[in-house]
């Protein structure tokens, strides 16, 4: 199990539409990670390559029972052996024994790594990327689980980083129907607007949380109303 992606191509693949009928691009990455149920709810025609797969327990989000979103994992992946499991939550929060609380994160981790290697997100890069979001004036609550799987990837520091499904999320929620709308949309629990604006700061300013970066990314599908951002000073 490599501990970092340098000089590889990296793809995440959410449930966005914006990946729809480009199957071919998406497989030809180094290392693919796809979210949650991209399986049936994410875009179509996407490839079938899979390095990792990033999801969480949280209740009804991914149940304990080899299940992701309620959906099944299909038999094709459950019977290969050379994909990871990503979980973004913070590595030292399973540091400890399990408890009332986490319980069902450990089941979901165990059962669905059956062996196979798992990664979690460091605290410190979840604290460095909230605190960059609070002083960026975000309205924070906690971070989206892209916006996770993400902050896990950059801190991975891939050579080229393509984003595929950051343009939409499941029917019901704010940044549905391809995010064709004003950037204002709200949420219980995230602040999706300074997520992708933290985002455009890659692509428009060669920086992410605030220090430059040697990532290079391509946001495949970008909301139109995401602004470009004014290059910092001497870049």
């Amino acid at each position: 199990m490599s501990f970092d992606l340098r000089g590889q191509v990296v793809a995440i693949v959410a449930n966005g539409p914006s990946g729809t009928g480009h199957g071919s691009e998406i497989d030809a990455c180094n290392f693919v990670v796809r979210m949650n149920a991209w399986i049936t709810e994410g875009p179509l025609n996407a490839g079938r390559k899979v390095s990792a797969l990033c999801g969480f327990c949280d209740g009804n989000h991914i149940s304990s029972k080899g299940l992701t979103n309620g959906l099944e994992i299909p038999d094709w992946l459950k019977k290969r052996r050379d994909w990871e499991l990503w979980c973004p939550i913070a590595a030292e929060g399973f540091l400890a024994a399990p408890t009332i609380e986490n319980v069902g994160d450990w089941k979901w981790l165990l059962t669905n790594a059956d062996g196979r290697p798992m990664r979690l997100i460091g605290l410190s890069t979840v604290t460095k990327t909230a605190n960059y979001m609070k002083k960026m004036g975000a309205q924070f609550k906690f971070l989206s689980l892209g916006m996770a799987c993400f902050s896990l990837t950059m801190a991975l520091q891939p050579k080229r980083l393509h984003i595929w499904g950051y343009d939409a999320t499941k029917f019901g929620l704010p940044t549905y129907d391809w995010a064709q709308r004003k950037l204002t949309w709200v949420s219980a629990w995230h602040d999706f607007v300074t997520e992708k604006i933290l985002i455009a700061e890659i692509v428009d300013k060669g920086t992410w949380l605030g220090e430059a970066t040697t990532t290079k990314l391509v946001w495949h599908g970008r909301p139109k109303e995401c602004p470009v951002l004014p290059r910092r000073t001497g870049a």
